[in-house]
């Protein structure tokens, strides 16, 4: 067996017809102190927890009510952190209708439904920091919630998600954990996002965008998903895709429908099916591709 490199640079594709398809081809119920790697210091940190069900907030009379710091000022958000969230029916921390500021962190949730829900919140109001949400249908859902933060969480486990954006743009996802999901990310009908250095693995699917236009996707790690660690559908254009690790999945890049593309300096290794896909490129204009890639062969 014998890895070669390729290094391509500055190869530019000029398309105009209406479908275009490169092959690059390549080669028992855990419970949240499990996904530490020391679980007496796991146990330890869980003692410290409040235990509570469902927090739901509709206002900022029940914002104020469940945080435990802060003023709700931009400099100085309410906090609620240190609980720990169960719940056999309902989600674990619901936030809509709110006018202030909040940080959600630090704490640990295993529910039935989304583990953290922003539902129509004000552009950025909410960063969501250094939560544990596992074996929930949806670890982090933002639904018409733009420009949040969404930062060092551990969403793994989902029977559904890890992590989603539906149509919320100009979000930042940066440093997740995304282990053992059916799919591990998706963004859906959300522009202008940043996800960056996320871990994403061992799941079905890796990471999904879908009609999401100026995505900025760098520095990620997806491997052994079942099928492809990335993919793009129905309309991603003009995103990058820059220094990502994809490895041992079933394709690295799968990009459908998706025009005028930035592809440069990622790592495919190892992976069953194709490292880069290009499939329905509909009078694509532009298509720059500058990838480092390790082949198997």
């Amino acid at each position: 067996m014998k890895i070669k490199k390729i290094i391509s640079t500055n190869i530019v594709f000029l398309l105009f017809i209406s479908t275009f398809v490169v092959f690059l081809t390549q080669s028992s119920q855990p419970s949240i102190a499990d996904f530490s790697s020391n679980n007496s210091a796991a146990d330890s940190k869980l003692a410290a927890y409040v235990d509570r069900g469902h927090i739901y907030i509709e206002n900022d009379t029940a914002l104020a009510f469940f945080s435990n710091s802060g003023s709700g000022a931009a400099g100085d958000p309410y906090v609620i952190d240190n609980y720990n969230i169960t719940s056999s029916n309902s989600n674990g921390i619901t936030i809509t209708g709110i006018s202030q500021y909040v940080s959600i962190r630090d704490n640990l949730i295993q529910v039935s439904d989304s583990g953290i829900f922003l539902d129509g919140v004000t552009s950025g109001l909410v960063s969501i920091v250094n939560n544990t949400a596992v074996l929930c249908d949806i670890g982090i859902e933002l639904s018409d919630s733009p420009n949040m933060l969404v930062s060092d969480n551990n969403c793994s486990s989902s029977s559904s998600i890890g992590i989603y954006l539906d149509y919320s743009p100009h979000c930042e996802v940066f440093d997740n954990t995304c282990d053992g999901n059916w799919l591990g990310m998706r963004v859906y009908l959300s522009n202008n996002c940043t996800v960056k250095g996320n871990t994403v693995s061992n799941g079905e699917f890796g990471m999904e965008f879908e009609t999401s236009e100026s995505a900025w996707i760098e520095d990620n790690f997806c491997a052994n998903n079942v099928q492809a660690a990335i993919t793009f559908d129905n309309g991603c254009h003009y995103s990058t895709l820059t220094l990502n690790y994809f490895s041992n999945n079933f394709q690295g890049m799968y990009l459908d429908s998706s025009e005028e593309l930035t592809i440069t300096r990622n790592t495919c290794s190892v992976n069953g099916g194709e490292g880069l896909f290009l499939l329905n490129t509909v009078f694509c204009l532009l298509v720059i591709i500058t990838s480092y890639m390790l082949i198997q062969d």
